[in-house]
């Protein structure tokens, strides 16, 4: 072949990796050769990646860029057609945090599993990455610490069961800024310390809960929960699931709720209660908690310490906007609304007792339509110790359906009525009746010990010679002429 310029020769239509090219050395006089491939492998030794800034140090640009991984290095097509499970769980295999920088829909047919300390989840944006499952299966399970989900969405239509999110004693593991779109379960809290899940909005969520976080057993240990952050959350639910918005259950505590929302769809806006047999939640701060329009609103069912601030229940669409079972231990509301539509603005429940603890409601509003704390069998008391204080607002406590207390705060008065009548009302320096007051009843034989009843009246059925009415003095029960009753 004739000597010709390489700038004379034909361009090629295609260059395979094993294509042999001449090859000069520097300095050199003999000309090689070489394949591409070796001529590539070359050139990425000789290269280096420089960080701008000073002090950076020189690397090689593979070592850079394997820092990360993302599913497009493992196949991912991105189209909401093709299955992309694959690409996915090669990419969390690696134990390395997943980028998802471009934008796709990823169709997922099976769970993925974050396993590795640290790892993440990362997409583009909640509407450039989108998860999309499809089947019955815990879309993403965080496993290990710091592990978080970050920046997507999940259209979740075609997910027909299990969970979205699954927290199993991952400590120190979050959610951020995401969107899912009707998921059925979206998270669900097992045990774990230190879970936060912020900044993010479930649309229509199905299944049984939207957020649960459950713990069993006793005392401390692998099925104890302790802090869960709830950060500029809104969720609504499916009317037709009727999932629950917040599920505390068992044995979990510390619970930090601020800014969120559980709206319309919802059964239960936030419960609290024990299906686990072992120790019950505790220790709930709410600040700006909003509930609205579920069909039951707030339900303690077990468990102590529950303060909620800045709290509006609005709307219960069947129950009640708050109601507190017997045996609840330090409730407080403050500076809320608190209506129900069917049901009471808050309902103690029948037969509900206080029991030396402090249950406090502090300048709430309690709505037009039934704002009231209910007791509905004539059944409210307070053991030795307790305290219950009702202030500002709308105030009533009713017995029945005829029948309230009534708190003034203003005027330092206690009133008691009944059909409309107020047979008493107690202030700091006066009690008046408008009715015939009610002793009761002993017999002499029968008495309690006058120690326990300092001051205090009662009627004794059997007295001798016509005499009805004793006092105690502390030592003795006497009859108003001042001798003792035998």
């Amino acid at each position: 072949m004739a000597d010709v310029r390489i700038s004379a020769l034909s361009p090629a239509a295609s260059v395979a990796t094993n294509t042999v090219v001449p090859v000069v050395r520097s300095g050199a006089s003999v000309t090689e050769k070489a394949t591409l491939e070796q001529v590539s492998d070359a050139v990425l030794d000789a290269a280096s990646f420089l960080q701008a800034g000073a002090d950076a140090v020189a690397r090689a640009p593979e070592a850079k860029l394997r820092e990360f991984v993302t599913p497009w290095d493992f196949g991912a097509v991105g189209d909401g057609v093709a299955d992309d499970t694959a690409a996915w769980a090669a990419a969390l295999a690696t134990g390395k945090t997943v980028h998802e920088p471009v934008g796709g829909t990823f169709r997922i047919t099976s769970g993925l599993t974050l396993a590795t300390l640290g790892q993440r989840v990362i997409g583009a944006g909640p509407y450039k990455t989108t998860i999309q499952p499809e089947g019955s299966f815990d879309v993403f399970t965080i496993t290990n610490a710091g592990n978080g989900v970050e920046h997507l969405r999940l259209l979740c239509s075609g997910q027909t069961g299990g969970r979205v999110l699954v927290f199993d004693q991952a400590v120190n593991s979050h959610v951020n800024r995401v969107v899912a779109v009707s998921p059925h379960n979206f998270a669900y809290v097992y045990g774990n310390n230190n879970v936060t899940i912020a900044n993010s909005l479930v649309g229509t969520a199905r299944g049984d809960y939207t957020v649960k976080w459950f713990g069993d057993g006793n005392g401390p240990g692998a099925g104890k929960g302790t802090i869960l952050h709830l950060t500029n959350f809104i969720a609504s639910g499916d009317s037709s699931d009727k999932p629950i918005g917040m599920d505390m259950d068992g044995n979990v505590g510390s619970l930090f709720i601020n800014n969120a929302a559980f709206l319309s769809g919802h059964g239960y806006g936030f419960r609290a209660r024990n299906t686990s047999g072992g120790s019950n939640p505790v220790l709930v701060e709410a600040n700006n908690l909003t509930v609205e329009f579920t069909d039951y609103g707030i339900y303690i069912e077990a468990g102590s310490a529950f303060e909620f601030t800045n709290t509006y229940s609005l709307g219960a669409a069947v129950g009640d906007a708050v109601n507190v079972a017997a045996g609840v231990q330090h409730v407080r509301f403050a500076n809320g609304t608190l209506s129900g539509a069917a049901g009471y603005g808050i309902n103690a429940g029948s037969g509900v007792r206080v029991r030396a603890v402090n249950m406090d409601f502090d300048n709430n509003d309690l709505g037009p339509t039934s704002g009231v704390v209910v007791c509905q069998a004539t059944s409210f008391w307070l053991d030795a110790g307790a305290f219950f204080q009702l202030q500002s607002g709308n105030t009533t406590v009713a017995f029945d359906s005829g029948d309230y207390m009534s708190f003034d705060r203003a005027q330092n008065l206690l009133s008691f009525v009944v059909n409309s009548v107020i047979p008493l009302r107690l202030s700091e320096t006066v009690a008046e009746t408008a009715v015939p007051f009610r002793l009761p009843s002993y017999t002499v034989a029968t008495l309690p010990s006058a120690a326990n009843f300092v001051r205090c009246m009662v009627y004794v059925s059997n007295g001798a010679g016509n005499k009805r009415l004793a006092i105690s003095d502390g030592s003795n029960w006497r009859w108003p002429d001042g001798t003792v009753v035998s």
